[in-house]
């Protein structure tokens, strides 16, 4: 009898609290709760599928563990050959940061073949350098998030919901250097508002080493113009391009920069398969797919610099800049939906999902550190959450054209008023 009576207080607590929870609609305690069911439902996925269960959640279920990191380590260690020979896509500084890293591994390993990338496990350096690198990458993320405006009793769950995320998962099997990127997205975005001059000009310092290193996330940058800051704007570009133009001289000179662009041309067509395939099965022709993929892509910056211009929300104009660079196919990977961690970060700091529309934005940007699905079932559910971000951003562009034409038109019969003789 006693046992019945505190399970069946125990269960009204438990009702109270998730009606109140419900209530509430907080985006961050909404995104704590959906990213720690997806991990309990994976977790007992796997221990009782077992070892298959839990490589499928992995790209080729990892036989190629790693790929995108010791990979780029041993095609740095070969100079300019990075470029002509293994066709690297990453600008001059981030190969030279790999060629400095290189050098905590054996000779040995940095010259094997191309196709000999596996042989990495046979070094121990290559684990632990891998090891340090992930610890330090995660530990400057960490630092960064923690700076984040949430209630402290709130905040290490947060902080453990983004980092065991999906994407931070499956990016622990690849290894790729966007983990460089992410910490300085976060400065950006962090300092984007200080009162401090200098604050400010460390987040543009931090955008251009973004942009020096990837190249795509120059487009958040569109903030700035949106904002009308335009000296900040050129500062900024002018960091960027000197932090993208002197370390090309330990390459030979500004033209191997060509050699960049072509290489990112080439993966691209190559990764493009998928959009090619997709629409095949609707009888499209690949030809007419590859020839509408690139004007498709500039529609999409032209949306994006609308939206920025229109309706002037930071947050939101960041979190469809990420959903444009995703649509690229040299980027779209399970791992680059980290790139949506800064918008995401930003959306959570709301205090209440107040209509349909927020939750169309809430969703598409959670879901994808939520959901641990198997691949590429969770490239398709990437795909979804990236167009309900473009279906939230249509919707809050029409929203605030129609505001603005109200407005217009209110002032101008006020105007009218106004004039009439009394």
């Amino acid at each position: 009898m006693e046992f019945r009576k505190r399970s069946s207080e125990a269960w009204q607590r438990v009702r109270t609290a998730c009606a109140d929870l419900i209530k509430r609609r907080n985006p961050a305690e909404y995104f704590i709760v959906l990213t720690l069911i997806g991990m309990i439902v994976f977790a007992v996925r796997v221990l009782a599928g077992g070892t298959e269960a839990f490589l499928g959640l992995f790209f080729m279920r990892s036989r190629d563990m790693l790929y995108d990191f010791v990979n780029p380590l041993r095609d740095a260690a070969q100079g300019l050959a990075a470029y002509t020979e293994r066709y690297v896509m990453y600008p001059p500084l981030g190969n030279l940061l790999l060629r400095l890293v290189g050098r905590l591994l054996p000779a040995e390993y940095l010259n094997t073949a191309d196709e000999d990338f596996g042989t990495w496990n046979a070094y121990n350096a290559v684990m632990l350098v891998y090891l340090l690198f992930a610890l330090l990458s995660f530990a400057w993320i960490a630092a960064r998030l923690v700076r984040e405006e949430h209630p402290a009793a709130r905040r290490p769950l947060l902080l453990f919901c983004l980092l065991c995320g999906f994407p931070f998962v499956f990016w622990l099997e690849r290894g790729n250097t966007v983990l460089f990127i992410v910490p300085l997205l976060l400065i950006f975005a962090q300092n984007y508002d200080s009162e401090k001059a200098w604050a400010r000009e460390i987040g543009l310092v931090a955008l251009a080493l973004a942009f020096a290193l990837k190249l795509y996330p120059a487009l958040f940058g569109v903030v700035l113009l949106a904002d009308r800051r335009w000296k900040e704007a050129i500062r900024c570009a002018v960091y960027g391009l000197l932090l993208l133009i002197l370390p090309s001289f330990a390459y030979g000179g500004p033209l191997v920069l060509m050699r960049v662009i072509y290489n990112v041309k080439r993966f691209s067509y190559r990764s493009s398969g998928h959009a090619e395939g997709f629409f095949n099965t609707f009888g499209i022709p690949v030809s007419v797919v590859a020839s509408l993929l690139i004007p498709a892509f500039l529609l999409l910056i032209a949306f994006l610099i609308a939206f920025a211009f229109i309706c002037r929300k930071r947050h939101l104009t960041l979190a469809v800049a990420a959903a444009v660079m995703l649509c690229v196919p040299s980027v779209f990977s399970c791992y680059n939906m980290m790139l949506t961690a800064m918008p995401l970060v930003l959306f959570l700091r709301q205090e209440k999902l107040r209509s349909p529309r927020d939750f169309l934005w809430f969703f598409g940007l959670a879901l994808p550190f939520a959901a641990f699905l198997d691949y590429p079932v969770s490239d398709y559910l990437n795909i979804v959450c990236i167009v309900l971000v473009y279906a939230a951003a249509v919707w809050e562009l029409i929203e605030t054209l129609v505001k603005n034409k109200k407005a217009r038109t209110q002032a101008a019969t006020a105007d009218e008023t106004a004039r009439e003789p009394s």
